[in-house]
């Protein structure tokens, strides 16, 4: 499928664009080794409670996981979305400024992607792999999809729109199936990824238009996001430090 997506960008944008990609495609590499560190411990978890036939336990477990992933890595996966520009001036210099808009849609991928990594945990701990291949089928499909749409449209930013549409869609069909299927129902973490995945739209579609502009609109819109997940995700924020506190205290014994 990268093959597919990446042979139809150098075709349509040159490699020139295919450059600019592969600059984001460092950070949603480096990105997704977060929630993979988080989510495969959920595996032998869940395992084990679908042995134990524990299934209020299982959903309870899933949920929270939601819900603290959501909320703990929002700020991180938001605020290096909003200065992407920032960043890659950083750390590559003013000639790859522009790869900063495709580097918010991967960012914001990847953060879709991390919701729907704990179903993808969830089916790994059932066993029910078939599951499995049937969501990775419809994401890749959508990609492709959107790929031959959106690049020829608008290039390089298309390759961005590809990413964010396909792993939105991803998550969709991934809470979908885990009510459907297997029966986990996750409606006490569907508002707190509404507001996230809101707040990544509205930063985004800010940051190109630019109606304000400068480094002070952006540092407003991240407090304003953070501020918004927080009040929402209030519950999830006090499960974080709660956990947080306990493990100092059992480290510090």
């Amino acid at each position: 499928v990268m093959w597919v997506a990446n042979t139809e960008l150098t075709l349509t944008a040159g490699f020139e664009a295919m450059g600019y990609f592969g600059v984001a495609f460092v950070f949603y590499q480096a990105i997704r080794v977060i929630p993979r560190s988080i989510v495969i411990p959920l595996i032998p978890r869940i395992s084990e409670l679908s042995v134990r036939g524990a299934s209020s336990e299982t959903e309870r477990v899933v949920v929270s996981s939601i819900s603290l992933l959501s909320v703990s890595l929002f700020p991180l996966m938001f605020g290096l979305a909003i200065f992407s520009e920032f960043v890659i001036d950083l750390l590559y210099g003013e000639h790859y400024v522009p790869a900063s808009a495709v580097m918010y849609l991967l960012i914001s991928a990847t953060y879709f992607y991390t919701l729907a990594s704990v179903i993808g945990a969830l089916i790994s701990g059932t066993g029910r792999m078939w599951v499995a291949f049937a969501l990775n089928g419809i994401w890749a499909s959508v990609f492709v999809v959107l790929v031959f749409v959106t690049v020829p449209m608008w290039g390089l930013l298309g390759m961005g729109v590809a990413f964010a549409g396909s792993y939105a869609t991803h998550m969709v069909t991934s809470y979908f199936t885990s009510s459907r299927i297997l029966g986990v129902r996750l409606r006490k973490a569907y508002l707190t990824t509404v507001v996230a995945a809101a707040m990544f739209t509205i930063g985004y579609v800010w940051t190109i238009w630019r109606p304000y502009g400068g480094l002070e609109t952006q540092v407003f819109i991240f407090l304003v996001g953070c501020s918004v997940i927080a009040i929402e995700g209030r519950i999830a924020i006090r499960m974080v430090v709660r956990r947080l506190v306990s493990a100092l205290r059992s480290f510090t014994e």
